[in-house]
């Protein structure tokens, strides 16, 4: 009876349990018995019928009511790997599996797993007993979790079938796949979860490695100096993450092959990985040699920790581009296109002499990665047809400087550019070349400011500006390039929120050239034509009052010159706008256009797409209300900045008005200063307007012949213009006069007056009275001095009438009436306030620096050749060449805290001084100077030697090719003793 009420508990127990399971757990009660369940159920159970029906019940149960013990829960972290073998990875976790046992009362129960992984046509499994998987052991009750790097060993090719060696290296097919896990009982191999849910479906997608830019496949690079080459390319994957890129750059030695064949078989010259997508070639990189063949290639990477992610075809490689590193061909300048139809294009451009023939490419803006398309010529320009109109297209030229007999030349491509041809309902028009930026510009400083008639750069053309708006960098306006090949004939350009930098260097944008295909409105101008041009802009600002009057937008309508009177201007019965003549003319302006229209007799009228019209009054009296081309502006005897009149051409950033230099004024910031204007015939009608940035200027109306101007500005490094008006007149009509404020810069600056320590110094004069050197003791008042080196060469310093202290000895220092006293701020040529002065107030106040200047003595042992000299004839322009004398000082005075200038008697070469940029110690010769204006002389000197050493001011001279010495006496950088500093020297200064 016992027996049987055990059996009993172990049956009521099975209700819940699978039956393989209850079926064991039976079993091992039996076991001792050597009997099965079926006989202990006829020998036992059927002798009672209750216990019968229990057994029925419990077998129901069994077969019916079957559960799963263990819950699967697999998480496949993206991005998703398409690389089985990136599973085994130990390095980052990409998949997680949780199982947990529900029956709470089970402990340490020992699993086993199974992988499949279906898709694709493919049906991957783990074997049944993988080999190098860890035993699991599951507690009831208890989440376990496991990642890839637990389960490395269900991903390994030995442990899996449905997939070859060869087909597991490779990534699987893009698509739907499933993963899925399965838990048997380790000992009676039953199943223990339920089947679809330990599944996840994921999709595999492999991205497109990047697409290489620049420089193109077969490009010829011109070589630079120093060495700066762009490398960009685009990216494509969707759904990577941390890419990073692994740049490879070889030379190819073999030419005689495919250069992406002697890619693979060369070794890597250069390689880096960068996040962006442009890498910078410069001089800190290894040397590319001239007339060598260079491919290169980029490899996206993604990553996940340490470990790499398989989700690029090709893994991750690039196509192989190359190009040839040329010293001798450049790429073709000025190019333009036109708009021919509606579906043509002709582009043109100036070649080099050098050119053999040129290689044109273009292809469609708006489609990704589309394919470019090529024509080959001989000649300057090329017509391409069979376009799409209202299409935009981007194209480059490329000229060869190769041989004919060349079969596979090289072009130096210009930049990318674009044009836009007319939708089917547009008139055609223009040349409308696409002008963008370079990008090799570095410099994305954004230029503040920039004011009609001043110039930027966009790609090879200047852009002089005639109408502008904007600040910060951000622009839109019009202008005029030149084109040479063409006579120089001018092209109106737009622009509409370009960048510009600091270098008036066009980075960001496009400017469009946008005249008529007749060349009806081009002409060849000269200087003066030129400057009269600029009084136009005042009528232009008129009619925009009369554009905004109406409501049109200006730049945003059309210009008609009529060849008779206006009569009427009325609206037909088909919506069109229609002039009419005093004979009968008609001039038909269509439908929807806003017009500007000019009469005969120069009547200008505004007519909108309405119809509407306004009038533009009295353009002609605007124009005779240009005048005082004669205004005078003039330094002023207390001015505090600096004054330049402007009279060299040959200088940078200066410009002419009206063949009138454009006056130049330094302001310090936020500080009050004075100019004089002078006017021949006084009208009171005469203003002067400020620029934005100044503070303030005043008087604003001119009262006198001889006006007194104060003006300031708080900002710094802003150039201004000072507007002079009449009346109420608008717009750039006379603007003769800018002003800049600078910061003030202050620099150190230490003076030595310089004795050889072998030689012994003596002094002969006195407050003018002389004494002899004719014993070895020296006597002067109660001072006497040994002569104590006689091998040495004796010689004698002058000091002044009235100077407190004397030189008497080398490296002592004696007060002319008691004892020997040691100082350190000495000059036996001039005083410390003299030079201060002359330095600080006369000369570097101009461009707002304050120098901060000691002053010594010193001996050293500098003459190695004992010839009583400096050596600086072999030193002269270059620091490669220095010789040991001048090595000494700088080796004793080189610190990167103050300038030294050394003054030293005599040089070698007779040279008045010598400061190179490259180090801050320079020379100052004292007996190479006249002695009558020594003092003077040696102190314009030290200013000059300081302007090539402290702030890299160059001779003009030296600088500027038709500039002769003594042509600006007053510039401090000429040999003329002046002791004036022009504006382009300010703006080095402040740069320094």
């Amino acid at each position: 009876m016992k027996k049987r009420i055990q059996y009993m508990i172990a049956m009521v127990w099975c209700v819940e349990k699978p039956y393989a399971v209850c079926k064991e757990t039976i079993g091992n009660f039996m076991a001792k018995r050597q009997g099965t369940i079926d006989q202990f159920l006829k020998r036992h159970f059927l002798q009672n019928s209750l216990l019968l029906t229990v057994y029925f019940l419990l077998c129901i149960s069994l077969t019916h009511a079957q559960r799963y013990p263990v819950q699967v829960t697999q998480i496949i972290i993206p991005p998703y790997t398409t690389k089985l073998s990136d599973y085994t990875s130990a390095s980052d976790v990409k998949l997680r599996l949780h199982l947990l046992l529900t029956d709470v009362v089970a402990n340490n129960k020992q699993v086993r797993l199974k992988l499949r992984i279906q898709g694709n046509g493919l049906d991957i499994r783990s074997v049944d007993f993988v080999h190098g998987a860890s035993p699991i052991f599951l507690n009831g009750g208890v989440s376990n979790q496991y990642t890839n790097i637990d389960l490395s060993s269900y991903f390994e090719p030995n442990n899996l079938i449905g997939i070859t060696p060869r087909q597991y290296q490779k990534s699987l097919p893009e698509g739907v796949y499933t993963f899925c896990w399965e838990v048997y009982d380790a000992f009676t191999n039953e199943q223990l979860n339920h089947p679809t849910l330990g599944c996840s479906n994921i999709y595999l997608l492999l991205n497109d490695p990047p697409f290489l830019n620049v420089p193109y496949k077969g490009d010829q690079v011109v070589a630079q100096d120093p060495m700066n080459i762009i490398f960009q390319w685009t990216p494509r994957h969707a759904n990577a993450s941390n890419v990073s890129y692994e740049f490879e750059l070889r030379e190819l030695w073999d030419t005689q092959i495919a250069p992406e064949a002697a890619f693979l078989t060369s070794p890597n010259y250069y390689t880096e990985t960068t996040a962006t997508t442009t890498l910078l070639y410069h001089i800190g990189k290894p040397t590319l040699l001239p007339n060598k063949r260079y491919g290169w290639r980029v490899r996206a990477v993604s990553r996940t920790g340490l470990s790499k992610n398989s989700v690029f075809k090709n893994d991750g490689y690039s196509e192989i581009y190359y190009f040839t590193y040329n010293t001798a061909c450049y790429p073709p300048r000025y190019v333009l296109s036109e708009a021919v139809g509606k579906a043509g294009v002709q582009i043109r451009w100036q070649g080099m002499p050098e050119h053999k023939r040129y290689h044109v490419q273009y292809k469609r803006a708006d489609i990704p990665d589309a394919e470019w398309f090529e024509v080959y010529t001989y000649n300057t320009q090329v017509q391409i047809s069979n376009l799409r109109a209202g299409k935009t297209y981007v194209f480059r030229v490329g000229g060869s400087c190769n041989e004919l007999n060349d079969l596979n030349p090289l072009y130096a491509y210009s930049a990318i550019n674009e044009f836009s041809l007319p939708a089917k309902n547009e008139k055609s028009s223009s040349y409308t070349c696409g002008i963008v930026p370079e990008i090799e510009i570095s410099n994305t400083q954004p230029l503040q400011n920039i004011g009609i008639n001043e110039t930027f750069t966009a790609g090879d053309f200047p852009v002089t500006i005639k109408q502008v708006s904007g600040s910060n960098g951000r622009f839109r306006g019009v202008g005029y390039i030149v084109v040479p090949y063409l006579a120089d004939t001018k092209l109106a350009v737009s622009f509409t929120n370009i960048r510009i930098n600091t270098d008036y260097q066009l980075i960001e944008g496009v400017v469009s050239t946008t005249y008529d295909a007749t060349w009806g409105d081009v002409e060849s101008v000269d200087d003066m034509v030129d400057d009269i041009s600029d009084l136009v802009d005042t009528i232009y600002d008129t009619i925009e009052d009369a554009l905004e009057d109406l409501g049109i937008i200006a730049g945003d309508y059309e210009e008609e010159t009529l060849g008779f009177v206006i009569e009427e201007i009325k609206v037909n019965e088909n919506g069109e706008t229609v002039i009419i003549g005093t004979n009968g003319e008609e001039q038909n302006l269509g439908l929807g256009n806003n017009t500007v229209v000019k009469d005969e007799n120069g009547k200008t009228i505004v007519v909108n797409k309405n119809g509407e019209t306004g009038e533009v009054k009295n353009t002609n009296a605007i124009e005779n209300q240009i005048l005082v081309t004669n205004i005078k502006f003039k330094k002023h005897s207390k001015e505090i900045g600096s004054f330049d009149d402007n009279l060299i051409d040959d200088y940078p950033h200066y410009e002419k008005r009206f063949n009138k230099s454009i006056i130049w004024k330094s302001l310090k910031s936020g500080v009050i200063d004075k100019l004089t204007i002078e006017i021949d015939t006084i009208q009171n009608n005469i203003f002067l307007e400020e620029d934005s940035n100044l503070s303030f200027i005043t008087p604003k109306q001119i009262v006198k012949n001889t006006e007194e101007i104060s003006l300031t500005s708080s900002y710094n490094k802003k150039e201004m213009v000072v507007h002079v008006r009449k009346d109420s007149i608008k717009g750039d009509s006379i603007a003769l006069f800018k002003v800049i404020s600078y910061p003030k810069k202050i620099i150190n600056l230490k003076l030595i007056t310089l004795d050889e320590e072998n030689d012994d110094v003596q002094v002969y004069s006195l407050n003018n009275k002389v004494e002899s050197d004719t014993t070895k003791v020296v006597s002067w008042g109660k001072n006497s001095f040994l002569d104590t080196k006689p091998q040495g060469d004796d010689y004698v310093k002058t000091t002044l009438a009235g100077e407190k202290y004397i030189v008497a000895g080398a490296n002592k220092i004696c007060e002319t009436i008691s004892r020997n006293t040691n100082l350190k701020t000495i000059s036996p040529y001039f005083s410390l306030s003299e030079i201060k002065d002359y330095l600080n107030k006369k000369i570097y106040n101009q461009a707002n620096v304050e120098l901060n200047i000691t002053m010594t003595i010193d001996t050293l042992n500098f003459d190695k050749n004992n010839d009583g000299k400096i050596d600086v004839s072999n030193n002269r322009r270059s620091r490669n060449n220095v010789n040991d004398e001048y090595n000494v000082l700088i080796k004793e005075y080189s610190n990167n805290s103050e300038y030294v200038i050394v003054l030293v008697d005599n040089p070698d070469d007779g040279s008045l001084g010598w400061f190179p940029s490259t180090t801050n110690v320079g020379v100052v010769h004292v007996n190479t100077h006249i002695k009558t204006t020594k003092k003077h002389q040696l102190m314009n000197t030290i200013a000059h030697e300081l302007g090539h050493g402290g702030f890299g001011l160059q001779h003009p001279f030296d600088e500027f090719s038709n500039y002769n010495q003594g042509k600006d006496p007053k510039n401090i950088m000429d040999y003329q003793d002046g002791d004036l500093l022009r504006k382009y020297q300010w703006d080095l200064i402040q740069k320094k």
